[in-house]
């Protein structure tokens, strides 16, 4: 299986939670299990992004993207035109508003790609105990599932491909 990595999980994994100078084990095994896992284009652009808004260093965020293109070698794919045309109609289902506190664009698109590609998602974003009244405001956890997309979290994740540190 291949595994569609989110924004969040990346930063969850490298700023917060298991940092590479603290964890460099798990690193080591993410590297051998690289070919199983994809970034799509507006993921690997939104770490630049991300890193400036949660006020962390920017090079933080340029690590990150050194570290997934030279070290790990994942795969960073453009998503074209059949992930462009579900995205379009994920964004009508989901009723898509730019400052939703729902899916984002960007999440849809990672949703799109996963569900054309059959890949799983793995996301830090918490499942939603409550289904909201309003889709706009469904997170990654929840679209995938309506979706019939398979959903990790980080350390779901880890399991799923047998990590331990």
């Amino acid at each position: 299986m291949k595994y569609c990595l989110d924004t969040s999980m990346l930063f969850d994994l490298w700023l917060e939670h298991y940092r590479p100078n603290i964890f460099p084990s798990l690193y080591t095994q993410l590297i051998k299990l690289s070919a199983h896992f994809i970034i799509i284009k507006p993921i690997f652009n939104e770490i630049q992004e991300d890193a400036k808004t949660k006020k962390e260093q920017p090079s933080e965020g340029q690590k990150l993207r050194e570290w997934i293109q030279s070290e790990a070698k994942i795969e960073i794919t453009e998503p074209g035109h059949e992930v462009d045309e579900k995205t379009f109609e994920l964004k009508a289902k989901y009723e898509y508003e730019e400052n939703s506190k729902g899916a984002g664009e960007v999440d849809l698109t990672l949703i799109a790609y996963a569900k054309i590609h059959k890949c799983a998602v793995v996301t830090s974003e918490s499942r939603q105990e409550k289904i909201p009244l309003e889709k706009k405001n469904y997170k990654i956890p929840l679209i995938c599932q309506q979706e019939g997309v398979a959903c990790f979290t980080p350390i779901e994740f880890l399991e799923k491909i047998e990590i331990s540190v």
